[in-house]
């Protein structure tokens, strides 16, 4: 929510309410009408996340979380990019270019074997399932339609 500067355009009214509050009014009278006004506008249930309504072509369903998303298609994008290379690139190596993982929990000279073994197969693990994820998501994109962690199985 914002103050509009004066002149400038509202927003469309599917993306939002736009009113003109007089300030010689009282506040208590202004509060009780916008909510009056928002209710006609936002009908519904208690607990839905209107917010996330959306016109586009390509839905997501359910709560999408962008950060994971975008950690997914870097992902992918970084494994798209080592195909064909030889030696075949490591995913741990993909996870420790693309700082997936904090700098304790990075594979270093000093750490035992065994140490970073698991380091390595911890990572591994983390870019194996930001691929299968990213892959699910580019097979549902063909059905214009994409399902929010909460309602996948993945």
């Amino acid at each position: 929510m914002r103050v509009l500067e004066e002149g400038e355009k509202a927003a469309s009214r599917s993306q939002a309410l736009t009113l003109s509050l007089p300030l010689n009014l009282p506040k208590k009278f202004l509060l009780r009408r916008c909510r009056e006004l928002l209710a006609d506008v936002r009908k519904g249930g208690v607990g839905k996340l209107y917010a996330r309504a959306s016109d586009a072509t390509y839905k997501v369903t359910g709560q999408p979380n962008l950060v994971a998303l975008k950690r997914a298609l870097m992902v992918y994008d970084a494994i798209e990019a080592s195909k064909g290379m030889k030696p075949k690139k490591p995913y741990w190596k993909i996870a420790t270019e693309l700082d997936l993982v904090e700098e304790e929990d990075k594979v270093h000279p000093t750490d035992s074997l065994l140490v970073a073994e698991n380091k390595r197969n911890v990572m591994k693990a983390i870019v194996g399932r930001l691929k299968k994820r990213a892959e699910v998501l580019i097979e549902q994109s063909a059905s214009k339609s994409f399902i929010g962690k909460s309602q996948s199985s993945h």
